[in-house]
């Protein structure tokens, strides 16, 4: 009986880090579209360069966050 628990509370960790996975993952995605977009304007115009150099800066540094508090999430549950 109490080796059935186990396994079953070793399964419900699992996917829960699977789940936050996911989500680094689309995270992870976001931040290339925004930079592609990024790359686009600066191309078309070379005012907006630095603003979007910038930009681009401040995007990746919120994935980055966001990616490192889903893994110190996924080590706590561990």
């Amino acid at each position: 009986m109490q080796q059935q628990q186990q396994q079953q509370q070793q399964q419900q960790q699992q996917q829960q880090q699977q789940h936050q996975q996911q989500q680094q993952q689309q995270q992870q995605h976001q931040q290339q579209q925004q930079q592609q977009q990024q790359r686009q304007r600066d191309s078309s115009s070379n005012s907006s360069t630095s603003t979007g150099v910038g930009a681009a800066a401040a995007t990746a540094a919120a994935a980055e966050t966001a990616a490192t508090t889903a893994a110190a999430a996924a080590q706590t549950e561990e």
